[in-house]
């Protein structure tokens, strides 16, 4: 099914796309940053934070488009809170509970900012990011898919691992995709902390040229460790996706409490953890959001999570038609699969920072909203999170620097 019933409101025209782009981001220039303020955000963050506040314009107007091509109503989240406001909320009951000062570590081979500058100069399009406007953008992607070009992009992670291969960024950023278990137990988050303090478990890393290679277990080892990552899991789902009312930061003050105040490992491991209840099986780790039973196994163990992430809609759906009984749909805003990977996207996001600096994080997010809902005439790629998730990551990258300044006020 298409947007509005045809194929052509799928993808924006040019000309429509045009007129939306100097609508919301210029109102003139069609550019990521307006004329007078280019130069001095160019020298301080490439122009990211512009090309967020342009991208989150852009999907909440195409969001508008949908709810009123389809005769439904577009309705803010009274429930939202930003996602870092929820961290900061869990940090501060965890402290009034416990009396214990929670505390935060970056990880030791965290790329520092000199290197991340260096990564960005690496990939062309994110290091002249300012100089681009979303309708250029537009023309260089359909040059590469006419072949004319080679591939071009903003993704960074390929160009991370040699900096800083112990960080495990992968396994974390990429979870959910490998279909099993194993990020549980090589992603460092608190769960990894655990397998090494209580049963003497390690994982770790090298770099070999080209690729981060964990280092392997013994068959003993991995029966262990899968073990302990099930158990992990089913403690996760009985006591927060399950028959009570339970919240986000009711979880990762529970997390605090597991992991003795460490933020970054509890916010590392909720982030894991809401992937895993979004979109996997919990014995194998096989990815299950894409078949019919998945999705009704998935969607059911968020039925009592509050949802304080969905910017716009309720109960993890942006949008929502009148007796549907549908679970997913082709126009992602009326979704209610994905708007449950909505928590992950945001805590993940914002997980990150533990390894990399903000200025390797927005990339990514940037060249998702670009690539969703047609905005470079690509449907089928990337198209499937929806506007409602593409406007509230791009809201929710624009709190990273408040975020990292906020772990620095607890580092060590």
């Amino acid at each position: 099914m298409s947007e509005g019933g045809t194929e052509k409101d799928h993808n924006l025209t040019r000309r429509d796309f045009n007129k939306l782009v100097k609508t919301v981001v210029t109102g003139a220039a069609i550019n990521w940053v307006l004329p007078n303020l280019s130069i001095e955000v160019g020298e301080t963050d490439f122009g990211q934070d512009s090309a967020l506040k342009g991208l989150a314009n852009i999907h909440k107007s195409r969001l508008k488009r949908i709810a009123k091509e389809n005769n439904v109503t577009l309705e803010a989240n009274q429930e939202y809170s930003r996602p870092i406001w929820q961290i900061r909320g869990a940090v501060d009951g965890y402290e009034a509970e416990t009396g214990n000062k929670a505390f935060y570590n970056f990880h030791p081979e965290r790329i520092n900012l000199s290197q991340a500058k260096e990564v960005i100069d690496s990939v062309d399009i994110a290091r002249d990011m300012r100089k681009y406007g979303l309708v250029e953008l537009r023309d260089i992607w359909a040059r590469y898919k006419a072949g004319e070009i080679k591939r071009v992009d903003f993704q960074v992670a390929n160009k991370v691992a040699k900096y800083s291969p112990s960080t495990g960024y992968g396994f974390y950023l990429n979870a959910i995709k490998l279909g099993d278990l194993d990020p549980l137990i090589t992603a460092q988050s608190g769960i990894s902390d655990r397998l090494k303090r209580e049963m003497g478990i390690e994982i770790k890393f090298r770099y070999d040229g080209q690729n981060i290679i964990p280092s392997e277990l013994s068959q003993s080892e991995r029966d262990k460790a899968t073990g302990f990552v099930k158990n992990t899991l089913a403690f996760w789902k009985n006591n927060f996706f399950s028959d009570s009312p339970t919240t986000f930061m009711s979880m990762l003050k529970t997390s605090l409490k597991i992991n003795n105040g460490d933020v970054g490992a509890s916010v590392d491991e909720t982030g894991l953890v809401l992937g895993y209840m979004a979109r996997n099986d919990l014995n194998t780790g096989a990815y299950i959001a894409h078949d019919p039973q998945g999705i009704v196994e998935c969607v059911s163990r968020f039925k009592n999570f509050k949802d304080t992430f969905s910017i716009f809609g309720k109960n993890f759906q942006t949008l929502e038609r009148q007796n549907s009984t549908s679970l997913d749909d082709d126009i992602k805003d009326f979704s209610k699969i994905s708007g449950i990977g909505t928590p992950y996207h945001g805590i993940q996001t914002i997980g990150n920072i533990r390894r990399l600096p903000t200025l390797l994080i927005k990339p990514s997010i940037i060249w998702l909203g670009l690539m969703n809902g047609g905005l470079l005439g690509n449907s089928g790629d990337l198209a499937e999170h929806g506007s409602g998730k593409m406007y509230f990551d791009a809201q929710n990258a624009q709190d990273l620097d408040e975020a990292e300044k906020y772990f620095k006020t607890l580092a060590q």
